[in-house]
């Protein structure tokens, strides 16, 4: 279990750095998000983006 500072929508991201590193930085589209001591981190995520087409 890990917990996130922001708000998190219906569509979210886990990230896994695969070793236990904590507070390591990881800019995403949403922001910087921080891995916790299990070295995942949780990010919000865009499912869907409106293109105008002319």
């Amino acid at each position: 279990m890990t917990f996130t500072p922001r708000k998190v929508g219906d569509t979210f991201g886990i990230i896994s750095l695969n070793s236990l590193q904590p507070d390591v930085a990881i800019r995403t589209p949403g922001g910087v998000v921080w891995s916790d001591g299990s070295g995942h981190a949780i990010t919000s995520w865009t499912a869907w983006q409106k293109i105008r087409y002319r």
